[in-house]
């Protein structure tokens, strides 16, 4: 049996303890998007404006990083996830694959971590003014 490069690196680093997050964030992205354009919804994708691995990845990105906001990222595990995710086939046609269950396990020991988006001024008053309109 020969193994693509991609599925050895996967094996290796499976062995040697893992991958760094940042680059589990961007693989695991790469994966599901490949995924995604290969078994999704066709007209969907159309609608979306999903064309593209490159657009889907842009599309997905924040809700992937979002995913182990507050969590104890765990090396070992991203590494079996990716190389589970590498292995996707897809359910039916336009029906994607369920997330392997090694990638559950990812993120653990998450905690609430408050959203930079929230206003915290007392009163909720927007206090920047570099965003007025300097004729008003």
């Amino acid at each position: 049996m020969r193994l693509s490069p991609a599925l050895l690196l996967g094996t290796l680093l499976a062995g040697c303890g893992g991958v760094q997050e940042y680059d589990f964030i961007l693989d695991y992205n790469r994966l599901a998007c490949e995924h995604e354009l290969s078994c999704g919804d066709q007209a969907e994708l159309v609608f979306d404006g999903i064309l593209t691995v490159e657009a889907c990845e842009s599309a997905n990105l924040d809700a992937v990083l979002d995913w182990g906001r507050g969590c104890k990222y765990r090396p070992a595990s991203a590494s079996e996830c990716l190389f589970e995710m590498q292995g996707l086939i897809c359910p039916g046609d336009g029906q994607l694959a369920e997330r392997p269950p090694t990638c559950q396990t990812v993120y653990l020991d998450c905690v609430d971590v408050p959203d930079d988006t929230t206003d915290t001024t007392p009163g909720g008053q927007d206090t920047d003014a570099s965003d007025t309109d300097a004729a008003q």
